[in-house]
């Protein structure tokens, strides 16, 4: 049926109404930002394992070497060893002052059957593992090692800064996570401003509590030992041991 000419200018005059679109638009956008989730990502530098590997056939032919490091973690503690297995390096597989076997040589095995750090004397009996185990002593054996005056030269070239960790299978993750920060940086302790380090400086100024049973407090007090000419692109940090490597952890049979 044909519509009038008046039907049509009607039609034709008539506005969209919008507004209770708007309106709703309008509440519902604050109801959608308060139910939102954000989802926190955290990335952490590790070498690869391949790139581990072909740095260290690469230095192989150099007549001077740097221990290569690996560090065990267990439910017991930390043991620490050179996969190079460099001669000098058998005074630091002893375990820590206060751990069963200190002092022990390595020939005597018992550096060998003990953790070169165990597990911390102060912590509870049904606390976890990540509690438990000692950060504080392994920062300070790591930099003995790092500052080793041999070896302290070597351990500046980007090939030697690699530290590898393999886990037995229990381990939570935040445990091996926590041993790499430890691992990565040189501290300055809690009230002490020292000089950065150098092949002559000698471990004690940047170990906790001097290098004598330090605890999880000294632990936290510390702060990063900083650089002041920073190049661009660079850390002002003084590395310890920055490149990580997370080989795979062992079965617990």
């Amino acid at each position: 049926m044909a519509r009038g000419r008046g039907q049509v200018e009607a039609e034709a005059d008539m506005e969209l109404n919008l507004a209770p679109i708007m309106n709703m638009v309008m509440i519902l956008i604050p109801l959608l930002l308060v139910m939102v989730q954000f989802d926190k990502k955290g990335i952490i530098a590790v070498e690869s394992t391949s790139s581990a590997a072909s740095a260290a056939s690469s230095d192989e032919q150099e007549q001077e070497q740097a221990p290569r490091l690996l560090v065990t973690i267990s439910d017991d503690g930390f043991r620490i060893a050179d996969q190079r297995n460099l001669p000098a390096f058998a005074q630091y597989m002893v375990p820590v002052a206060g751990c069963t076997g200190a002092g022990a040589a390595p020939e005597d095995g018992a550096a060998q059957a003990n953790p070169t750090v165990c597990l911390r004397q102060d912590a509870a009996e049904d606390a976890s593992l990540v509690d438990k185990l000692d950060y504080a002593a392994l920062y300070n054996r790591l930099v003995e090692i790092r500052m080793h005056p041999e070896w302290f030269a070597l351990f500046n070239q980007r090939e030697n800064s690699v530290i590898s960790f393999i886990p037995d299978s229990e381990v939570p993750f935040e445990v091996i996570v926590r041993a790499m920060d430890v691992s990565r940086y040189i501290l300055a302790p809690a009230g002490t401003e020292p000089e950065l380090p150098t092949a002559g400086s000698g471990p004690t100024s940047y170990q906790l509590a001097g290098g004598a049973s330090p605890s999880e407090d000294d632990l936290l007090r510390a702060r990063f030992l900083r650089r002041e000419d920073v190049v661009e692109g660079e850390s002002p940090f003084i590395g310890l041991f920055p490149s990580p490597v997370l080989l795979s952890m062992r079965s617990g049979g």
